[in-house]
């Protein structure tokens, strides 16, 4: 692990009780870390959301089958990482069809497509099973600079 790597590596089993607990451990590393670049809420928000998806979608509820979470601060980044024990799923598909139902007012559906908002890049691993986000430390504070000096 390099010098300025800060990791945090967890299991839960597909429940939604255990989401919370995992939740506030990401969150208490967080201000350990004093990572200060992402909101809090914006933590809670898309660590809820993947690992909703991961214990609905992809392990079915199934409690005998666990989800992995990797999150770590790194070279100016915020990745996180969610695995589930599914059959994986075409991320691609998933965004444009929620991108697509926005139109509508559902109330469930939107997840991926409001995470994929809030952050530079989704990337679809392990065939489906694997859903990777990252966001870029300083983003906000380049991104309103460089709108400031253009």
């Amino acid at each position: 692990m390099m010098k300025n790597e800060k990791v945090y590596q967890g299991i839960i089993p597909s429940t939604s009780h255990d989401v919370e607990d995992i939740i506030q451990s990401v969150v208490e590393k967080f201000k350990r870390w004093n990572v200060e670049e992402v909101p809090l809420s914006e933590v809670e928000f898309i660590l809820t959301e993947l690992l909703m998806n991961a214990i609905e979608h992809g392990n079915c509820f199934d409690e005998a089958k666990y989800i992995y979470v990797y999150t770590a601060v790194k070279d100016g980044q915020w990745i996180c990482r969610v695995t589930d024990q599914g059959d994986g799923f075409d991320g691609q598909a998933t965004l444009k069809h929620e991108e697509n139902e926005l139109t509508k007012y559902q109330s469930r559906g939107r997840g991926l497509y409001l995470v994929a908002q809030m952050v530079q890049e989704m990337r679809f691993k392990n065939e489906g099973k694997t859903l990777e986000v990252i966001k870029h430390l300083d983003f906000d504070k380049n991104h309103f600079n460089k709108q400031a000096n253009g």
